[in-house]
Order: C-alpha cells, then sequence, then structure tokens
C-alpha cells in the first residue's frame, strides 16, 4: 500500500490515456429524448426563440444541478451531526474533569502497557489513507488539467465563431457602404444610386447589428461559464492541497476544514456539469442544424435573429444594378488607359492600374474630369463583383457556415464532453474524500498515532536499556 513512483507512474498513465480519448460522442444528444417541463417530447431542433426546447435545455441540467443541491443539503446534515457528537463528546470530558477535581492519570503509563506493533492495524490503516489521499489528488489534478485545456479551447471557439461572424457582417456592409461612396457622388444620377441600393445597404447593416447584439450576449453567458468553471477547478485544486495538509497535520480541524473545501468543490464541480450537458446537446443540435443548411438549402429558424440573410428581389436587383455601373466605371477606366498608356484592364488584372501614374498622363483639362470618377476605393469596387453576387445569394453566409461545420463543430463538442467527463471523474473521487474527512474529524490526532507510537516505544526501549545500564555499573 505503500505509494511508490511505480504507483504513481500506473495511475498517472490510466488518467492521462482517459484524458486523451475522443469524447466526441460522449453525449449523443441526437439518440437522447428531450422534454420540456410537462414531460411532453420536443423535437431536437435548435431554436432558441421556442419555449419548449429552452425547457428541454433546462431539464437536461436537472441531473447535476439537482445531484449538486442534493449532495450539499446531505454533507451539511453530516456536518451538522458530527459537530453535534464532537460537541457532546467534549462537554462530557469536561463534566468529568470537573467531577474529579485533582485527579492524575498516569495515561503514559496506560500507552505504554500497551503499544501497537509497526505492522498493526494503524500502520496499515494509515498507508490506505495515504494512497487514497494520493488517488484524490492525482485525479483531481488530472481531472482539473484537462478541463481547464478543454474549457479554454471551447471557449475561446464559441467567442470566434460569433466574432468572425460579426467581422464577416461588417465586411459585407462595408462593401455596400463603398458601393454608395464610389457611385452616389460619381455620377449624375445621385438619388437613384442610393434609391437603387437602399435595400442592399439596409440589409448588410441590420446584420451587423444583429450579429452584434448575438456577440455581446454570448460573450457575456460564455464569461460567465468559463468564471463557474475555472472557479470550480481552483477550489478542487485547493482542496487537493487541503488533503496534503490534512494527513500531514492529522489532527480533526484540519479534517474538518477538508470536509468544507470537499463538500464545495463537488457542488461547485457538479454545478459546472448542469451546465455543460445542455450546451453539449445544444452545440450538437446547432451543428445539425447547420448540416441541414449548408446540405440541404433548409434555412433554420435561428438565422433569422442572428444573421438574417434574405435573397429578396430588391436585393437582387440593387446587386445587379451595382454592376452596371461597375462596369461603366471599368469602361470609363479603359478609355483613359487606352488613350494615353496603350492599356486595357480586366477584373484579372486591374490591380496592376496605378491611378495615380494614369492620372500624371492625362491633360489637365481632364485631370477634373478624372479625380470626378476615381479614387482609392474605385479598383476595390470594381473587384467586388464576386462578394455582391454572393451578397445577393447569401451564398458568403453560407460558406461561413460551412467553414464553421467543418473547423468548429467537432472541436467545440468533444472539448464540452471533455470537460463533462473530468467534472464527472472529480466529483466522483471527492464524494468518498468527503467521507472520509467527515469519519476523521475527530478530538484527536489520527494520522500521527503511529509517529506518536513509534516514539514512545523509542522511549521505552530507551528507558529500558538505562535501567540496565545502571544496574550493570551497580553490579
Amino acid at each position: 500500500m505503500t505509494v511508490t513512483f511505480k504507483s504513481i507512474l500506473i495511475v498517472s498513465t490510466v488518467l492521462i490515456s482517459v484524458a486523451s480519448a475522443d469524447f466526441s460522442s460522449f453525449i449523443t444528444p441526437v439518440t437522447m429524448s428531450r422534454y420540456n417541463f410537462k414531460r411532453e417530447k420536443v423535437d431536437t431542433e435548435f431554436n432558441l426563440d421556442d419555449k419548449d426546447y429552452k425547457q428541454s435545455l433546462v431539464v437536461l441540467s436537472f441531473p447535476g444541478l439537482l445531484l449538486s443541491i442534493f449532495l450539499m443539503l446531505l454533507g451539511v446534515i453530516a456536518l451538522f451531526l458530527r459537530n453535534c457528537i464532537t460537541c457532546g463528546r467534549r462537554n462530557k470530558s469536561e463534566f468529568e474533569e470537573d467531577e474529579t477535581p485533582g485527579a492524575d492519570y498516569d495515561t503514559g503509563s496506560i500507552i505504554s502497557e500497551y503499544q501497537p506493533s509497526k505492522d498493526g492495524p494503524t500502520s496499515i490503516l494509515l498507508k490506505i489513507v495515504k494512497f487514497f489521499v494520493f488517488l484524490i489528488i492525482v485525479t483531481t489534478v488530472v481531472g482539473a488539467i484537462l478541463g481547464l485545456a478543454s474549457n479554454a479551447k471551447a471557449g475561446k471557439d464559441l467567442d470566434n465563431f460569433f466574432k468572425n461572424m460579426n467581422i464577416m457582417a461588417n465586411n459585407a456592409r462595408k462593401t455596400s457602404n463603398n458601393l454608395v461612396h464610389a457611385f452616389a457622388g460619381k455620377t449624375d444620377i445621385t438619388k437613384t444610386i442610393l434609391s437603387s441600393l437602399l435595400p442592399l445597404t439596409t440589409e448588410m447593416n441590420n446584420m451587423t447589428q444583429t450579429t452584434h447584439r448575438v456577440l455581446v450576449e454570448e460573450t457575456n453567458l460564455n464569461h460567465l461559464r468559463e468564471s463557474i468553471t475555472i472557479m470550480g477547478y481552483i477550489i478542487a485544486i485547493i482542496t487537493c492541497a487541503g488533503g496534503i495538509f490534512g494527513v500531514a497535520n492529522g489532527k480533526s480541524w484540519s479534517f474538518m476544514f477538508l470536509s468544507y473545501l470537499s463538500l464545495l468543490t463537488i457542488s461547485i464541480i457538479l454545478l459546472a456539469m448542469a451546465m455543460h450537458i445542455p450546451l453539449s446537446a445544444a452545440s450538437s443540435d446547432f451543428c445539425n442544424s447547420l448540416d441541414q443548411y449548408v446540405d440541404n438549402d433548409v434555412k433554420p429558424s435561428w438565422m433569422k435573429k442572428w444573421i438574417n440573410c434574405e435573397t429578396d428581389v430588391s436585393i437582387s436587383d440593387a446587386v445587379e444594378f451595382s454592376q452596371g455601373e461597375i462596369d461603366k466605371l471599368l469602361k470609363m477606366i479603359n478609355l483613359f488607359s487606352s488613350a494615353y498608356t496603350n492599356k486595357t484592364y480586366t477584373t484579372s488584372n486591374l490591380l496592376t492600374l496605378k491611378l495615380d501614374e494614369l492620372r500624371a498622363v492625362i491633360p489637365i483639362d481632364q485631370v477634373s474630369l478624372f479625380d470626378s470618377k476615381f479614387d482609392a476605393k474605385t479598383i476595390p469596387v470594381i473587384l467586388s463583383v464576386p462578394r455582391l453576387q454572393n451578397m445577393a445569394k447569401c451564398q458568403f453566409v453560407k460558406d461561413y457556415f460551412n467553414y464553421t461545420r467543418n473547423n468548429y463543430c467537432g472541436e467545440v463538442i468533444e472539448n464540452v464532453n471533455r470537460m463533462v467527463i473530468s467534472e464527472i471523474l472529480i466529483a466522483v473521487i471527492w464524494i468518498p474524500g468527503f467521507i472520509f474527512a467527515v469519519i476523521y474529524s475527530k478530538d484527536k490526532r489520527i494520522i500521527n498515532n503511529e509517529n506518536n507510537n513509534n516514539s514512545n516505544n523509542n522511549s521505552n526501549n530507551n528507558n529500558n536499556n538505562d535501567d540496565d545500564s545502571q544496574a550493570h555499573r551497580s553490579s
């Protein structure tokens, strides 16, 4: 039972192999029945606007939440009873001391009459306790490392998805605004251009606002989730330190302190698990909706509030109008360049055009016309034709969701499931740890008994040696 390097290596190898396993299918919400508060079956389609769907996610959190509350109440009752028993014993001993004033018992002689051997029950129990504490500490540390690493990766992926979605919408808005800037001040039909591009600019502005709102909400919720998760793992590690101190100290108050820490660890870890099981289910449902949208063009309901992109006729007309104006700008550039540099340009080689050099060779009387038509944003606007076509068909949204399901979905689900399994490991290993701490929180030393016994044996042996030496000298 002695804690050796070999046992450390074996336990660490087992736990690390568990940590490196594939947990992407640890929770399979597709095959998991979903119910609302009325015990009615709910569809797994991701829709946070549906009351029944949100209730089904809350129901998934009930096992961890109720278990956390139940164990907290049970632990408080156990600690209360333990404190009552301890106080009762202390009061009884004080009463007996008051009844027998002046009594002087030679407890040392009583102890010296019976001393357990080094290989007796106390020594074996001490080794069992040390190995059990070692197992708890190793399991907790490995689980905390696994959970913290997975929490950081999952939190980063979730934040990046919403950040990139907002960046994508903002880039589309900039493209539409650049079109207005490039066309409105450079033609004689400014009002016509503004009215023609209004549906497109309105759509992109609304998309940017909704994605920003969703980003803020997700960031706040994700930071709250991360705070609770990190707090649980930190308290678990602190509890490990308390276990080491309790075994080294061996006094009742150190084990009582350990019991409080272990109960707090179990409750917070189970609370974090109650958050992560619904998160895993919602992530799986969300990724399934992406599959339906990308593969089958079935638009999910949540897109209307997150990143609403409709293939409306007015938007298609605005894009078609923009392409016509872009063709006019490209044709005018070629009129200037072919006349004064003998070069023509298309969208494939337009980036090689330097407007400053072209302006320098234009006659002075045409410079004002050239400046009214072209500036630094002209070439990016002309090259935005493919992006405009994607905007008209909402293809840029579908492309981003296709990128998301290939690069985020699998990793997010697997990391969340890793957190769930680490939380289960820590909670399960600390339940007997709490029981152990409560049992050994007595009004006397536990772990140091063996050391006291050994010291008493040594003192007795020394006394016997002194007596033998005195008898030898007297003879």
